[in-house]
């Protein structure tokens, strides 16, 4: 960039910087030598501040804009630590490809600069959204080109109360060159094609026409930047113009007011904040609930929409040791399950459940009352088959009692014992039923006077 592009180019810039790189240039322009101790003395540092590339802490790319922007810096970036939005451009891509970085921090302290380079390097960053969070902080000043570049991140915040943000404007001007150039006896004749090609020459006074045409241009730069700002942040061009595009500075809280910032953020707690948040999206904390007894579901989040390479083998090492230790309590709480259905007589069999690794305790209580139950079939069955044999008067002991001489109410008491001694000593069967021959005379007797009744007695 020559000096007479540096003057006559629209710069984004608020008006007293904008004299002041004027007024140097100008200076330089007509032969004056830039006095450096001097500009050192009055800058109270240095002139050999470089631009500061890319650098990373904790997977955070930090890009450092300070001072003055142009697309390509010289002797402003000696003289106010400014910085080059290709530079800038390129380190952001770098930012954005490499798979160590998570996020992106912008750290700016700058009044602006040259419009060109400006809009490719906020739509570069408007374009990346959604793949990587990118915060800006303004420690100073963030004002037009810069906060141009600035709208375009994710979060914007401002580390102290007395931070300006703002100045939203385009500024051109015109150089007239030609009574230097007389002076110095230098006559500059130009010849071009096209009605408007040179129309605001810096070898001759501005026409009316060439500042109509310098002014459309800087209408047209202006819409562009309005536009830019309200897409950036969410608002419509009408708002920007009536709220934040009046090219005034806004200080500390009236620029939250305004919507030009977020809030209030210093860049140690921005990019703690990012590092937190990284550390969170990775790993979510767990419900309590995430384990239901008996089985191993677990809760598991979404993926992330920006997992980057170098995130993948720490989230599989994560993700195994917890697979681990929710299947390990899973299987406790199943086994835990299958003994509390325990009976006594089916230790075999619960132990069996315990370590078949899929039964649950509901499935192992089905499984034991069923064995319950064929155990208590085998024991009736048992029963059934050790039972005495049929009591007395049933029909087949009245079969038994073919052999008995019968008794009869016509029988007088002593043929009734007679009889009852006889059938004792023929029947042994007979001691089955009595205890004893006198108990069975007594049942004789009984029956012989009608105080007994054999009820299934078949007929003689």
């Amino acid at each position: 960039m020559n000096i007479i592009d540096v003057l006559n180019s629209p710069w984004a810039l608020p008006s007293e910087k904008y004299a002041e790189i004027r007024a140097l240039y100008e200076r330089h322009a007509h032969g004056d030598k830039v006095d450096i101790a001097a500009l050192e003395a009055q800058l109270g540092r240095p002139m050999d501040k470089q631009y500061r590339a890319l650098e990373v802490v904790d997977g955070v790319g930090i890009l450092t804009i300070d001072g003055l922007m142009a697309k390509r810096m010289n002797l402003m970036a000696a003289i106010s630590g400014g910085t080059s939005t290709q530079l800038l451009q390129r380190d952001f891509g770098l930012a954005m490809s490499d798979p160590e970085v998570h996020s992106i921090l912008l750290v700016i302290d700058s009044p602006g600069g040259e419009v060109s380079g400006t809009q490719e390097f906020c739509n570069q960053i408007f374009e990346a959204r959604g793949i990587k969070p990118i915060v800006a902080v303004c420690e100073g000043t963030m004002a037009s080109a810069a906060y141009w570049i600035a709208s375009s991140a994710d979060e914007m915040y401002i580390s102290s109360g007395t931070a300006q943000v703002g100045s939203i404007g385009v500024v051109a001007s015109h150089t007239d060159m030609s009574k230097a150039e007389a002076n110095r006896g230098v006559k500059i004749t130009e010849i071009a094609a096209g009605k408007y090609k040179r129309v605001a020459s810096e070898h001759e006074p501005l026409s009316a026409e060439g500042h109509d045409v310098l002014k459309d241009q800087v209408d047209q730069i202006y819409t562009v930047f309005v536009d830019d700002v309200a897409r950036n942040r969410g608002v419509s061009s009408e708002k920007v113009l009536s709220e934040m595009a009046d090219g005034r500075i806004f200080i500390g809280q009236k620029a939250i007011d305004a919507g030009l910032v977020d809030g209030k953020r210093t860049t140690q707690q921005a990019l703690q904040k990012l590092k937190d948040d990284r550390q969170q999206l990775l790993y979510p904390k767990r419900s309590a609930s995430a384990l239901n007894p008996g089985g191993s579901t677990m809760s598991i989040p979404a993926t992330p929409t920006a997992v980057l390479p170098a995130d993948v083998e720490a989230m599989r090492t994560q993700a195994k040791a917890e697979g681990f230790k929710a299947g390990a309590e899973a299987e406790r709480a199943r086994i835990q399950a299958v003994e509390e259905q325990l009976m006594p007589g089916h230790e075999e069999l619960v132990a069996k459940l315990k370590f078949d690794g899929k039964t649950t305790g509901e499935q192992a209580a089905v499984q034991i009352l069923a064995a319950e139950k064929k155990k208590l079939g085998g024991i009736a069955a048992d029963l059934k088959t050790d039972a005495p044999k049929t009591a007395p008067n049933s029909p087949a002991e009245d079969q038994a009692r073919s052999g008995v001489q019968k008794i009869d109410a016509t029988m007088s008491q002593e043929q009734v014992t007679a009889v009852a001694k006889e059938n004792w000593l023929k029947n042994p069967k007979l001691h089955r039923e009595f205890t004893s021959e006198a108990a069975y005379t007594a049942f004789c007797k009984a029956e012989a006077s009608g105080r007994v009744r054999i009820l299934n007695k078949k007929p003689a």
